[in-house]
């Protein structure tokens, strides 16, 4: 299944855990337990590819701490708020945030289409000398 989840969300330019857990959760896991290992899942290939990046020297530790150490507290939060809530809305809360990844992919998408047209059309025109300039004296 992580093959298959990376190979998808390589071709659709979305993160593993999109995949994983609607797939977990139709095989039967409740959406706690989808959501549980998917992200253990994502830590191990997180760790790895980090493990890779500090070797090749493109760790910066200060954007680290600034980025984990705030993931670290509202990890922790969002596994307490995922136990004070129903199954049936974490499920829903999950779908609306699938729908949104879904628009924000093909908003990127149309972004960059726009600056390619845009780029394109640029090179399109033909060069252009700037306009004699009128000395008043």
């Amino acid at each position: 299944m992580g093959v298959a989840a990376g190979v998808l969300g390589g071709i659709l330019g979305i993160g593993g855990g999109t995949v994983m857990v609607p797939v977990m959760v139709a095989l039967g896991l409740s959406g706690v337990e989808a959501v549980g290992t998917s992200t253990l899942a994502i830590l191990v290939i997180a760790l790895v590819g980090s493990l890779q990046n500090w070797r090749m020297g493109f760790l910066n530790f200060k954007h680290l701490l600034l980025l984990g150490l705030p993931a670290v507290v509202t990890a922790w939060l969002g596994t307490r708020l995922a136990t004070a809530f129903p199954e049936d809305v974490l499920l829903a809360v999950f779908g609306l945030f699938l729908l949104l990844n879904i628009y924000l992919v093909n908003l990127k998408k149309q972004i960059v289409a726009r600056a390619k047209h845009r780029e394109s059309l640029a090179q399109d025109l033909p060069d252009q000398k700037p306009a004699k300039e009128i000395n008043p004296t």
